[in-house]
């Protein structure tokens, strides 16, 4: 498997991945996610670090897991990547949190991902004038990277990026 810096965007946010998530980055991931197996992610997580450089910002914001899911898996994936490239980086985390009005979103269409996340997450402090970096393990439509962001700009954050490992190519939309 060949891991490379991808140039990613969804709306006005830039960043990167390591990979297109296909078969095998979704095996990989679902060990990870689904089964546990956070030797994964950090070995993932590895792959960042020696594919993308240190970044120039103050501060590392994760994705926050819903409670649900949390409990499920005992960890939040995205901060599993963070706490490791905040150590490797020297970069301190804050924590976002999810709150828990709204549906798991790997089980809606694009659509109602797009909406989902919509002014439920917050952070656990104020971020004046901080220079944030995003994490997420995966990013699909960007609706989480986007909720995230507007809740680090609400806590007083500058987001400077994203970073995650794998990003989901955009299908076109075609009329029927």
């Amino acid at each position: 498997m060949v891991f490379s810096k991808r140039k990613v965007s969804r709306g006005p946010l830039f960043g990167y991945a390591i990979s297109e998530y296909v078969d095998e980055i979704a095996t990989l991931l679902i060990a990870y996610k689904e089964r546990g197996s956070r030797i994964i992610g950090e070995l993932l997580t590895e792959q960042i670090i020696h594919l993308i450089s240190k970044p120039n910002v103050d501060l590392l914001v994760a994705a926050p897991s819903s409670l649900h899911n949390f409990s499920v898996r005992g960890f939040s994936p995205a901060d599993v990547i963070s706490k490791r490239l905040s150590t490797n980086w020297k970069i301190p985390m804050r924590k976002a949190h999810l709150l828990n009005l709204g549906r798991d979103q790997s089980q809606l269409d694009r659509s109602a991902r797009l909406s989902n996340l919509v002014g439920r997450m917050t952070l656990d402090r104020p971020l004046i004038d901080s220079r944030v970096l995003l994490v997420d393990d995966i990013v699909t439509t960007g609706s989480t990277l986007t909720e995230l962001a507007r809740a680090v700009t609400a806590a007083g954050g500058q987001v400077s990026g994203f970073v995650c490992i794998a990003e989901t190519i955009p299908k076109p939309h075609t009329k029927n």
